[in-house]
Formats: C-alpha cells, sequence, structure tokens
C-alpha cells in the first residue's frame, strides 16, 4: 500500500518576516499573499461550457 504525505505548507509570518529582514527591504512596495485556490481554469470559460452542455442536451437528449 502506499501512504501519500500532504505537504505542510511554510508559515507566511515566517516567510513575510524572513523578506522583510532583508537589507533591500525598504525598496519594496507591499507583500501581497494569496492563501486561497489558484484555478486551472478560468471560471467565464467552466461557464460557458456548461451552458453549451445544457443547451446540447437539452436540444439532442430532452427534445
Amino acid at each position: 500500500m502506499t501512504r501519500i504525505y500532504k505537504k505542510i505548507s511554510p508559515s507566511m509570518d515566517e516567510w513575510l518576516n524572513e523578506a522583510k529582514s532583508d537589507r533591500i527591504a525598504s525598496q519594496e512596495g507591499m507583500y501581497l499573499i494569496h492563501n486561497g485556490v489558484v484555478r486551472q481554469t478560468p471560471k467565464m470559460k467552466v461557464r460557458n461550457s456548461i451552458r453549451c452542455l445544457v443547451y446540447y442536451l437539452f436540444i439532442n437528449v430532452l427534445w
């Protein structure tokens, strides 16, 4: 049986402290952190695909 190990994300506080302690940190404007989901496929493309599928099913299967 193969075990799957979940990768532990590093602490954002530690990353920020490390970045801010750098000698050129005062030259940076801001640090932006994204901790949400990054989609591989844009929402609009998915929505359009679903609309096309529903239309196709309605016309070809249900009608």
